[in-house]
C-alpha cells in the first residue's frame, strides 16, 4: 500500500463500508486508502488537533470537493454520526479510546470498530470490558432488563 508498516497493517483490517469515520485521523492516510480503493462512499475525518486535521484536509482535498469526505474539528465522536458503518481509532492509548466510547454526550458503540494496538494489556482489557458494557446497555434498552 505504501503508507508504512503500521498504516498498511491498519488499512488491511478495514472493510467495505458505506460511511467510514477516522477518529484522530492525523494525516488522513487511512481515509485516503478507503476512498481511493472505493471501500467507502463517504469518509468523516475527525481530529482534536487543528494542524492534524489540516494535513488530512490537504491530502483529501479532491474527495472533500466531491462531497465524499467531510472534516470535523473536535474531541472524540463529536460530529460523527451514530449510524456510521465503520470507525477507526488509531494512535491513542486504551484509556483515551474508552473515554471516547463512553463519553456521556457523544459516546456510542459503532457497528464496526477498529482500533490500533494499545500500549498495555490492561488497555485491551479496558476496551474489551467497555465494549461489552456498551453492548449490554444497548440490549437492555431494546429488550428491558435481563439476567444471564
Amino acid at each position: 500500500m505504501g503508507y508504512g508498516k503500521r498504516i498498511d497493517t491498519l488499512c488491511s483490517l478495514l472493510v467495505k463500508a458505506e460511511t467510514f469515520a477516522d477518529v484522530g485521523c492525523d494525516h488522513g492516510y487511512c481515509s485516503e486508502y478507503m476512498l481511493k480503493n472505493d471501500l467507502c462512499e463517504r469518509a468523516i475525518l475527525s481530529d482534536i488537533s487543528k494542524g492534524s486535521l489540516a494535513k488530512a484536509e490537504t491530502l483529501l482535498a479532491p474527495y472533500i470537493r466531491q462531497g465524499r469526505a467531510t472534516s470535523v474539528l473536535g474531541d472524540g465522536f463529536l460530529g460523527v454520526p451514530k449510524d456510521v458503518d465503520e470507525v477507526l481509532i488509531a494512535g491513542m492509548g486504551g484509556s483515551e479510546i474508552v473515554s471516547i466510547l463512553s463519553d456521556e454526550k457523544y459516546g456510542f458503540m459503532p457497528k464496526r470498530f477498529d482500533f490500533s494496538r494499545c500500549t498495555t494489556r490492561k488497555n485491551y482489557v479496558d476496551i474489551s470490558l467497555k465494549t461489552v458494557d456498551i453492548s449490554i446497555g444497548i440490549l437492555r434498552s431494546k429488550m428491558g432488563n435481563f439476567t444471564t
